[in-house]
């Protein structure tokens, strides 16, 4: 074994490593304040750059507003007329004018066509007239152009003077009931158009309740079950206040009582009459099935049926 080192050599050694630590030390206080310099830099930077983005922020939402308050403003200004308000009151009175001319228009036309009691027209031209009317009115309705409702009945008067006058001829006759029920019916739309309530346009998937709808216009309708009724009408709603335009019913069953038919047309059908106010105008019944009451009205519109043989026809029972 070796002697023991001198306690001088000891203390030496020791020294020394205390040194070697002492340098260490010295070289980790300079990492330490390095990094820490950078640290600081870190900050500095990062700091620089939020002022630099909220300045950009800040920059683009006052382009933006500037934009938004002041630029469109201008051009906005420098667009419009200043007396808008003048001439959008202008415009509403024009489309109220345009409207009222429309109410008189079909009225203004039927009242040309439709002759007055001392004219002195011949037959043929009074039926080619009657019909012009018919057609004129066929344009409103299909349009859905109501008329000023006060303005038709004096016309409806006028076709039954006519009606009256010239009995004895069939074709003013044929003309004439045609003219009359789409007057009736005319009227009942332009009332019910008026009122805000819209066409009905569309065939049902169930029996038809027409109270919601100022009239119905151009569809197919076809029962599954022969006895359906295609038209519900019941209490309260009064059947007179329906029209129907150029619907085309299939193997429906339909009480005839009360609305206005024009242009429609019934096939493989039960058609149900019983002495009520009859309207049709130019309607067809094609393999139908008639159950008429025995009344006197009953009888006389189930022998004009039978006798168009399929062409359409227009009657007038009230």
């Amino acid at each position: 074994m070796s002697p023991n080192p001198l306690p001088e050599a000891r203390i030496a050694v020791i020294e020394d490593r205390l040194d070697r630590s002492e340098r260490k030390r010295d070289q980790t206080e300079e990492k330490l304040d390095k990094i820490s310099e950078q640290l600081t830099e870190i900050k500095r930077d990062l700091k620089w750059q939020r002022i630099i983005f909220w300045g950009m922020a800040t920059f683009y939402a006052g382009v933006f507003l500037w934009f938004v308050l002041v630029h469109i403003p201008d051009k906005f200004n420098d667009k419009v007329p200043s007396d808008l308000k003048e001439q959008l009151t202008k415009l509403q009175m024009n489309v109220s004018s345009v409207q009222d001319q429309l109410k008189k228009l079909t009225p203004g036309s039927l009242n040309q066509l439709i002759p007055e009691p001392d004219s002195t027209a011949n037959m043929s031209t009074i039926t080619s007239n009657l019909r012009k009317a018919g057609r004129v009115i066929d344009v409103a309705l299909t349009n859905g152009i109501p008329a000023e409702p006060r303005l038709l009945p004096p016309l409806r008067i006028r076709v039954m003077d006519i009606l009256n006058r010239h009995s004895s001829n069939p074709k003013v006759v044929e003309a004439a009931l045609s003219t009359a029920v789409r007057l009736d019916g005319y009227e009942t739309m332009s009332q019910r158009t008026l009122a805000g309530l819209q066409p009905g346009t569309e065939a049902p998937t169930d029996t038809f309740k027409p109270s919601g709808y100022s009239y119905l216009m151009g569809f197919g309708m076809n029962c599954t079950n022969p006895g359906a009724h295609f038209l519900g009408i019941s209490p309260p709603f009064n059947p007179e206040d329906m029209v129907v335009f150029r619907v085309q019913v299939h193997t429906c069953a339909q009480e005839m009582d009360g609305p206005n038919w024009i242009q429609d047309s019934f096939d493989g059908s039960t058609i149900e009459y019983n002495g009520g106010p009859l309207h049709l105008a130019d309607v067809k019944f094609t393999n139908c099935n008639f159950k008429f009451g025995s009344d006197p009205k009953s009888v006389r519109a189930l022998a004009a049926i039978k006798a168009s043989n399929g062409a359409p026809i227009s009657l007038l029972l009230e």
